[in-house]
């Protein structure tokens, strides 16, 4: 206890030394009482059910005022409580709400440590849990909040375990009326809540936020003695400022230096135990240093690493490795899961093959670099201006040299001598580590033929040019007879590829002669972007196909796209796999193993063609980098690492980003007025269908200007269906499939007023088992006594009776009577009885074939009105909702229904997805305004509101016939007139203009020289800021194929003022018409926006979501970013 208490003190003084700046008229005193722990108290029982009451302590005003702070905990519970505080800080009283404003910091039995901050939901509340990290005996735990960094982080018994960020930053002094501090409970309407029992040997609370580094130290148990030299005992108070070195000599920073290690490929020399452990994970920058020699040919070596190893979704993505190929290439890649971070170097030919290499990596956190050294060489730097390390990996717990722990496995095996590694905390010199990574190079050895086989590598080409028509002949070519006999393998591939052809054959394997067409495999790609293989040996005896669409990047921001894709047959684990660009596509299972020896009479291998019955057929032209061919299936770690050499885009909603959905569609990209950039879509967790589905709308914000993006969290969420992650069915039969029971959200509208901040979410929403294609046709509403309400059923009523509705705030009427019953629903149309919520059941799904089984689980959800189940049920139509937050999307209010400004008996509209417009000039401005379709009616227009969102209005306007599919966009002109394009079934692009605010609208015109499909597609139009060639400009994204959703443009308009008044005063040119793929490649729903530094950010769907062959696709949203002088060169 001693030693810990010399600790704290020993991280207080240098915080006073060298986080503090001293006002001029300050006193050391002064700093002193600032950095002193205001709560420090030992040896404490608490039986369950009281409490250790500090709210009189001397320092209690001080904390109630807490902006930011550190709590540290040492304890043992005895408790079999579900959770337990340690310490809290609450207002105890019994008003209203107020058991809801508190700060606490607990545990559970079962090893959890969490933390709950809370001003009551409506305003605010924070919350962070971490499993696992507790032991059975004592612990050590501490929580702070940083002010400056604006988050929250958990540790326990050394070792960072949990981290919140939040852009509205609370703390202590936020929370209304706080009386009571308390170890051992929460005082909550004067009860003791979350009982602890056991012992608190030392709970400790600072008013400023410790460092990670010194909280780490603080949190770990020591192994030595106590006291092992009485004589060098530090005093408790303070530390004698002599012995605080004036500057650190970064040699002088080494944490690990081992030497003289053998490592087998397939295994480790696992570091995580190293008593510097714990200070490798908390590492901002350092320096690693590697001397090696390796005898594997394994296509991807890791030096050293650390890494989250679990197998928890997304763990195998958060990892900092060192790595090496045969080839001599070296590389690193820091990653925290693509959707946080991902950087990655790689410098070719910077080894020495088959000899000792010497090789560095530094992280420098000042120059904002990061460099790899080899052989006395600088050999590569990159710079990031988001700048990160291992501290800002999540979850790191394993050290290793020889391998990448992840999964709980070892990936990227080494094989050979490491002679030395060391890590240092601090960045070493350019000269001191080209010093230290000079050697004397040798000539190298001749290649071993044996090593080569036995790691599998049978082929490899390079360079290999093809002209259309042509194809390169492997037939004669060394192991071909080996490649000609395989029964399992892999075949990694770099190409790009020139040919317009609709399928061409980058490498077959078979029987070319005569008669014999169908006896071959291919690996083959189509002119739409599809990745695809065929092994064959006639259809009588097998045939085995396996693709994926959209797989493929033709060209990108104007070049020539290089793909690297890969095939691998695994006769072990009977299967077939498809990887491209760093994703795992596609999968074929069989029963019956088939390969390359088992089609008859194989005879030749050809790159660019497939030789069938004598000829060359699905002929390629390009220019093919690099082929490799072996004869084992190496794993999919490897092949994921070794196709991801070529990416492009990023992703803000991928499959396995947190919300559980493998499946998204119909973007939204807004920025806002502060610089913050958000973003919505449907999670569609039914395939990529339509409602009827189970679809909640997940959101997401990026707060650099659209460079990287937070987690997505769900802000409309139905939970009747649970949140599956499931793979959808692409087969003829199981792709029409869909979820029959489910409540639905669906096309998101996304909006802020400029003037109050705040930010508005709109939605579609449909009951259980609804979607447009079979709702019912009114809107849901009732009319009584000349007001309107949601009419519902009661599920004892016969089918088609609405005999009652709700009320003012959320009663529920029995309108035969015109009385309240005891039942009411929440702000979120929850349903309540006496005050309680009722529950049911909620529903999963599970593939029985092609069937599709729908079935109970066993967690109990709140009854919503909208849920097939409860007792309570909405009319079955589409209904329009509303949520808005004003904190940029960190919290949300409760969900509005609107839809009161139609008649009862219509048909209730939809949105058009995209965003909403605020008109900025002119005597409307200010007015907010969102298109909205029924393409069933044919009906269009637009709800508008006058009052910052508060009320909404609905103005109809008449299409005529081109209206029925009018999902539109609104751009506004300098003068504060309005035009709309929008989405139409006559195979163009529709406009219509206003001079009013979108009171009266012009009749439907067409922009000349587009063609789109016959059904159309949404679109985006933004406003654009800056000038050009002298004139306002707007832009414009859509597909514009005529047969289908393809060839994806953004479109450059040119605003002309003519010096006309009225509808004419303005002419759009389409001077500038910029292709973001190739004309055959998916391009479907879009949404841009002007990013902070003017560049144009676009999220769309890159495949056609029209195509029946297209459905169920992961992975095709498309986040990208353009200047304005590409979109016009």
């Amino acid at each position: 206890m001693n030693k810990t208490r010399r600790l704290i003190a020993l991280i207080l003084s240098f915080a006073l030394i060298f986080a503090y700046t001293l006002p001029a008229n300050a006193t050391e005193s002064d700093s002193t009482q600032t950095a002193s722990a205001l709560i420090d108290v030992e040896n404490i029982e608490i039986t369950g059910g009281t409490v250790y009451d500090l709210s009189t302590a001397d320092s209690a005003a001080n904390i109630f005022s807490l902006t930011e702070g550190t709590v540290y905990v040492e304890f043992e519970s005895s408790s079999t409580q579900q959770y337990q505080s340690l310490f809290s800080v609450s207002n105890p009283t019994t008003d209203e709400g107020n058991m809801y404003r508190h700060l606490h910091i607990y545990i559970t039995p079962s090893g959890t440590l969490g933390m709950e901050l809370r001003n009551t939901d409506a305003e605010f509340k924070y919350t962070l849990a971490s499993e696992n990290v507790l032991t059975t005996g004592v612990n050590r735990i501490a929580f702070k909040a940083d002010a400056t960094e604006k988050n929250y982080k958990l540790f326990a018994n050394g070792q960072l375990v949990g981290e919140l960020t939040k852009e509205d930053y609370k703390f202590i002094s936020d929370i209304a009326g706080v009386t009571s501090i308390a170890l051992g409970g929460t005082i909550r309407n004067q009860e003791v809540g979350y009982p602890f029992g056991g012992t608190i040997s030392q709970a400790s609370v600072f008013s400023v936020a410790i460092s990670d580094a010194d909280l780490i130290a603080l949190t770990t148990f020591e192994t030595e003695p106590e006291n092992p030299d009485p004589e060098e005992t530090v005093p408790e108070e303070t530390v004698p400022e002599e012995s605080l070195p004036e500057t650190v000599d970064p040699l002088d920073t080494i944490l690990i230096d081992k030497s003289n290690i053998s490592v087998t490929s397939g295994e480790v020399y696992d570091l995580s135990s190293e008593e510097n452990a714990n200070a490798i994970y908390a590492l901002t920058e350092g320096t690693v240093v590697v001397e090696f020699e390796s005898n594997s040919t394994q296509d991807y070596q890791s030096l050293f690493s650390v890494s989250n190893p679990s197998t928890d979704e997304g763990c195998m993505y958060r990892h900092f490795h060192l790595y090496i190929t045969p080839n001599g290439t070296l590389g690193m890649e820091l990653r925290n899961t693509d959707a946080e971070f991902k950087y990655t170097m790689s410098c070719t030919e910077a080894l020495n093959s088959n000899s000792v290499n010497k090789v560095a990596f530094k992280a420098d956190t000042e120059a904002n670099t990061y460099k790899l050294f080899a052989n006395g060489s600088l050999v590569g730097e990159l710079e990031k201006e988001n700048f990160k390390f291992f501290n800002d990996i999540t979850g790191l717990t394993t050290i290793s040299l020889g391998g990448t722990i992840r999964n709980q496995s070892v990936g990227y095996p080494f094989g050979g001598t490491i002679a030395t590694a060391k890590v240092y905390g601090a960045p070493l010199t350019d000269e001191s580590i080209i010093s230290m990574t000079a050697i004397e190079t040798e000539p190298d050895p001749e290649p071993d033929d044996d090593t080569e086989e036995s790691i599998g590598l049978v082929l490899e080409k390079s360079n290999i040019n093809i002209e259309s028509g042509s194809y390169q002949d492997l037939t004669n070519e060394s192991n071909a007879d080996r490649i000609m006999a395989l029964s399992e393998g892999t075949i990694v591939m770099s190409f790009t590829s020139t040919s317009t052809e609709g399928v061409q054959s980058l490498i077959s394997i078979g029987n070319g002669t005569s008669g014999n067409n169908n006896r071959h495999f291919h690996l083959y790609i189509t002119n739409t972007g599809t990745i695809g293989m065929e092994l064959r040996n006639t259809d009588s005896e097998f045939k085995y196909t396996l693709n994926r669409p959209a797989a493929l990047e033709g060209k990108n921001h104007g070049q020539i796209a290089v793909n690297t894709v890969a095939f691998k047959a695994d006769k072990n684990s009977m299967n077939y796999k498809l990887f491209a660009n760093g994703e795992l596509l596609a999968t074929l299972s069989t029963n019956e193993w088939k390969f390359i020896c088992d089609i008859t009479g194989v005879n030749n291998i050809a790159l660019g063609s497939t030789i069938r019955g004598g000829s060359a057929a699905y002929p390629y032209s390009g220019t093919i980098s690099n082929i490799k061919i072996y004869d084992t299936p190496l794993s999919d770690e490897e092949l994921l690492l070794a196709t991801s050499a070529t990416t492009y885009g990023s992703a803000i909603f991928y499959a396995g980003d947190g919300t559980g959905s493998n499946y998204y569609r119909i973007p939204t990209l807004l920025t806002l007025s502060s610089g913050t950039v958000v973003s919505s879509i449907d999670a569609r967790y039914g395939g990529t269908h339509d409602a009827r589905s189970n679809i909640d709308i997940a959101f997401a914000k990026s707060n650099d200007g659209g460079v990287t993006w937070s987690t997505p969290t769900l802000p409309l969420v139905f939970d009747d269906y649970a949140p599956q992650t499931i793979d959808w069915l692409r087969d003829d039969t199981g792709k029409n499939v869909q979820i029959g029971g489910s409540a639905a959200f669906i096309d998101t509208v996304l909006l802020q007023d400029s003037v109050t901040g705040r930010l508005f979410l709109f939605a579609d929403a449909f009951t259980s088992g609804k979607g447009f294609n079979n709702v019912s046709g009114t809107t849901g509403f009732k009319e009584i006594n000349g007001e309107k309400y949601l009419k519902l059923h009661w599920h004892e009523d016969a089918d088609g009776t609405y005999n009652y509705s709700i009320r003012d705030n959320g009663v529920i009427y029995d309108d035969t009577t015109n009385t309240a019953t005891s039942y009411s629903v929440d702000g979120n149309y929850r349903i309540k009885y006496n005050g309680s919520y009722l529950t049911q059941k909620q529903y999963q799904v599970r593939w029985s074939g092609t069937s599709l089984i729908e079935e109970q689980n066993d967690t109990n959800v709140n009854q919503c009105v909208f849920y097939k189940d409860s007792v309570f049920n909405l009319y079955p139509t589409n209904y329009l909702v509303m949520k808005y937050s004003d904190d940029e999307g960190s919290t949300w209010s409760d969900m509005t229904i609107l839809g009161k400004f139609r008649d009862v008996d219509d048909r209730m509209v939809l949105f058009g997805p995209g965003i909403g417009t605020q008109i900025k000039n002119g005597e409307h401005a200010g007015r907010l305004l969102i298109s909205a379709y029924n393409s069933v009616s044919g009906e269009y227009g637009y709800l508008y509101s006058d009052d910052h969102g508060n009320d909404w209005q609905f103005i109809p306007t008449d299409l005529g016939e081109g209206g029925s599919f009018a999902e539109a966009q609104i751009i506004e002109f300098p003068d504060g007139s309005l035009r709309t394009y929008m989405r139409t079934s006559s195979g163009k692009i529709g406009y219509i203009t206003s001079i009013d605010g979108g009171m009266t609208w012009t009749t439907q015109e067409f922009i000349d020289g587009i063609t789109v499909a016959s059904y159309g597609t949404q679109l985006s139009a933004i406003n654009y800021s800056q000038k050009v060639d002298g004139k306002d400009v707007i832009l414009l994204s859509t597909p514009t194929a005529s047969g289908g959703r393809r060839a994806g443009k953004i479109l450059v308009g040119i605003i002309t003022d003519t010096g006309n008044t009225g509808y004419d005063r303005y002419t759009v040119s389409w001077d500038y018409q910029y292709e973001i793929d190739y004309p055959d490649y998916g391009f479907s729903y879009s949404c841009m926006t002007e990013l902070p530094d003017h560049r144009i950010g676009i999220l769309y769907e890159k495949y056609d979501s029209w195509s029946r062959s297209e459905l169920h696709l992961k992975n095709i949203m498309r986040y990208d970013i353009f200047t304005i002088d590409e979109l016009t060169a």
